[in-house]
């Protein structure tokens, strides 16, 4: 009404000359207030600068529309497991998934920013896909779609870089699906046949659109 829009996103900011490619640099969810008229920005702070995080996503039908959360990773550690590659020069370890509220609800004592839910892997589990939004079939809330891997502790023992492993020395992958509005545990958990390599860009197709 006013003439602006709000913009939410997770923003990096790299403290020297190399490029976020070379160097990782930690994330948060920042929000702008931009004046379409005017074509400037006459707000931009920072929502919560306790969380890192990295790969933002909500469901497809809201993208570019008004919503009242956000889905991220949330970075726990800073600086593996790739060893094998020369670029990037340090990695991230992502090991939960959080939820964050967008309006503020002075009633409910709720501030943008504030976390509304959180889902903490287990050890030795990283999430390595971003997290996919899906509008429940009744449409009351969402459920949450990731891919996570167990890593096994560096030990002497080489893990099968191929298959399923059932003796828990070797890398194996989940898929689990959370509860958007309860985020305590995972509702359905489905072992994948293969390990899922450290990637994180995926995509979630329905089935409308596959037949």
């Amino acid at each position: 009404e006013d003439g602006t829009i709000v913009v939410h996103a997770f923003k990096s900011t790299p403290n020297g000359d190399s490029s976020y490619i070379l160097e990782y640099c930690p994330a948060f969810l920042y929000e702008w207030v931009l004046d379409m008229k005017a074509r400037r920005v006459v707000e931009e702070h920072c929502l919560n600068p306790d969380v890192l995080v990295e790969f933002p996503n909500l469901e497809n039908g809201l993208v570019g529309k008004a919503c009242k959360h956000t889905f991220g990773l949330v970075t726990t550690s800073i600086g593996g497991p790739l060893t094998q590659y020369s670029t990037p020069q340090s990695a991230v370890l992502l090991d939960a998934v959080v939820k964050f509220d967008l309006d503020d609800d002075d009633e409910a004592g709720i501030k943008a920013g504030d976390v509304a839910g959180r889902f903490d892997l287990p050890s030795g589990w990283h999430f390595v896909s971003e997290p996919h939004v899906v509008t429940k079939t009744g449409g009351d809330g969402q459920y949450v779609l990731l891919i996570a891997t167990y890593v096994p502790p560096v030990d002497g023992r080489k893990a099968d870089p191929v298959v399923l492993a059932s003796d828990g020395c070797s890398m194996k992958s989940q898929l689990l699906v959370i509860d958007g509005n309860d985020m305590s545990k995972a509702v359905f958990v489905a072992d994948l046949p293969y390990h899922v390599n450290y990637g994180l860009h995926s995509e979630y197709v329905g089935w409308d659109i596959m037949k």
